[in-house]
């Protein structure tokens, strides 16, 4: 069976704003992944991995400053999008 903490803790990591340790992470992140990913036993659902590993391959490809400026445009600058729930959402 799968690991979901595996999908929330790399979900975490993903969502949060992107600098230096995200970087250092994403080895890891991959790793445990991948792993989750490949599934054991009947009924694995491998989708939450999969879609978590392209979010990584962009984390990979992308450089942090582009990623930092596109984090703040997305969650703190677009009142559609917030990140955290709030008296104002």
């Amino acid at each position: 069976m799968t690991d979901r903490r595996v999908a929330y803790r790399s979900a975490a990591l993903l969502l949060a704003y992107p600098d230096e340790r995200l970087v250092e992470r994403l080895p890891l992140v991959r790793a445990a992944l991948e792993e989750q990913a490949a599934g054991r036993g009947r009924g694995a659902r491998r989708e939450p991995y999969t879609h978590l590993l392209s979010s990584v391959e962009v984390v990979e490809q992308t450089p942090v400053d582009v990623l930092a400026r596109r984090y703040v445009e997305v969650f703190d600058l677009d009142r559609k999008h917030p990140l955290y729930l709030s008296y104002f959402t």
